[in-house]
């Protein structure tokens, strides 16, 4: 039986997390202790805030300035309010598509309990190795593509994404790779911050196919988030 509750080695990850990708996936494990499954690989940056995003100041220019900003002008739904509109089980298992330094990823792996397992995906080096530093017992971390995700099909209950698939080149490959790995009656919550991404992700649901249905995560989001509340909500699959 695999241990959640143990914390994986220094330099490596969780002994349960590397099943859950596709068998033909190459992987290494960091020095870092994340799964790099583009360890090759150096993903081209479309626009100045994806180099940022991948450069080493990615993680300090969250940290200190973006945080701050987001409690002064209003903030997205935190890992409380993700949990409950996802409708997270004790057991279950979640992935967070963007990870970033792994904040909300750290919170649904305490909210899925001992038992349950929570995966951050980003494609930063440098901020997979933020999130390390926060890593739960039942966390692992995979340096990835959000738009061709390296897991099996139907291995997580649910997926979220926060303030990530607005700046994607193809969004709706993403939200369709997100249902592919999600498991029927799992739900998925992206989450976006103003009207314009909310076009894009309301763009990428409908062409993800008609397998969700919609409804609202639970949010105490002012002006800058509740503009696009519609789109930050959670899809069911149904099939």
């Amino acid at each position: 039986m695999i241990d959640n509750t143990r914390p994986a080695a220094p330099g490596t990850e969780p002994e349960w997390l590397r099943p859950l990708l596709k068998p033909d996936v190459p992987a290494r494990v960091s020095s870092a202790g994340y799964l790099d499954v583009l360890p090759d690989h150096d993903v081209a940056a479309p626009n100045r805030s994806q180099s940022l995003w991948l450069s080493g100041l990615g993680p300090r220019i969250y940290l200190s300035l973006v945080q701050p900003l987001v409690r002064l002008v209003g903030a997205p739904p935190g890992p409380g309010a993700l949990a409950s509109g996802l409708r997270l089980a004790p057991g279950a298992s979640v992935l967070d598509v963007g990870c970033g330094p792994g904040v909300i990823a750290a919170g649904l792996a305490e909210a899925s309990g001992p038992e349950g397992r929570a995966v951050g995906l980003d494609v930063s080096a440098p901020m997979l190795r933020q999130a390390a530093a926060m890593a739960r017992p039942n966390m692992g971390l995979v340096r990835g593509d959000a738009q061709d995700l390296p897991f099996r099909d139907a291995v997580f209950d649910a997926v979220c994404s926060t303030a990530m698939i607005m700046i994607l080149p193809d969004p709706s490959a993403a939200l369709t790779e997100m249902t592919r790995v999600l498991r029927p009656g799992g739900r998925i919550a992206i989450v976006v911050p103003c009207a314009a991404a909310a076009s894009s992700a309301r763009s990428a649901r409908t062409s993800a196919g008609s397998r969700a249905g919609a409804c609202s995560v639970p949010t105490r989001s002012r002006r800058s988030w509740s503009r696009s509340a519609s789109t930050s909500s959670a899809a069911t699959r149904t099939t």
